[in-house]
């Protein structure tokens, strides 16, 4: 059975409410009365421009349902690599909290900051300037 010609407005109720405000929008813009008629020569732009808006609107509303749409398929994908890295950090620091290597490194680099306090205190800094000193010498290097 042969179907019948498909209009080309996929929307046609939207598309008739934004033909209708057009209208009247364009009947205040040109000063006529609910009664007049618009002129002819205005309507196949009046359809054109609603038809338009009519398709720009779906258009803007599938792509924004897309997104969502994509960004919930993703958002387990983040999810998971993110555990996936919590996981290796948590390994990692339990490695490290059980390395005798580590402990001695850390015990070492303790004494040599140590010492370098007593050795500003020895060249005449007082206790709290020798930490700053410190401190900052150790807040320059992080950066």
């Amino acid at each position: 059975m042969p179907q019948a010609p498909q209009s080309r407005d996929a929307a046609p109720v939207l598309t008739q409410k934004i033909r209708e405000e057009i209208t009247r929008s364009l009947r205040k813009r040109l000063g006529l009365s609910l009664g007049e008629a618009i002129p002819a020569r205005l309507k196949p732009m009046i359809d054109k421009a609603a038809t338009s808006a009519s398709e720009k609107t779906l258009e803007l509303g599938l792509q924004a349902d897309a997104e969502a749409a994509a960004k919930g398929i993703g958002r387990p994908v983040l999810f998971e690599g993110f555990l996936d890295k919590m996981s290796a950090a948590r390994e990692g620091i339990e490695l490290l909290g059980r390395s005798e290597d580590v402990s001695t490194i850390l015990r070492r680099r303790a004494e040599l900051l140590w010492a370098k306090k007593q050795s500003l205190e020895a060249a005449g800094f007082d206790s709290e300037s020798a930490m700053r000193i410190i401190l900052a010498e150790l807040g320059s290097r992080s950066r």
